[in-house]
């Protein structure tokens, strides 16, 4: 049988694949919004030519959690905030009456 010379087989490439790594890469240096935004992108254009969303998916599913995450550390340090602000107001109040108290002998 000859062997057929020519051009070698080309798979077709994924077109939203470039966009869900830089949707990756986006959450890894914590900009997750981006990792959203381009892991939904990534997802339609390669749900047009009918390939695998894989890495859209990765990007969108990555994107989430760590917006979620910033949202709840952010929350959880404005809490640690307020109760430092009430710690410090309450210790400095107290220690005006005893410093009051001292004074007038008590």
């Amino acid at each position: 049988m000859p062997q057929q010379m020519g051009h070698p087989v080309q798979l077709a490439e994924n077109p939203g694949h470039t966009l869900g790594i830089v949707g990756l890469v986006l959450n890894f240096f914590g900009i997750n919004i981006g990792g959203i935004i381009l892991g939904v992108m990534s997802r339609n254009k390669s749900r047009q030519v009918g390939m695998s969303p894989t890495m859209g998916t990765i990007s969108l599913v990555w994107g989430i959690i760590g917006t979620v995450i910033g949202f709840l550390l952010v929350i959880f340090f404005i809490f640690l905030m307020f109760v430092g602000a009430l710690a410090s107001t309450s210790t400095s109040s107290s220690s005006s009456y005893s410093d009051y108290s001292s004074e007038q002998g008590f």
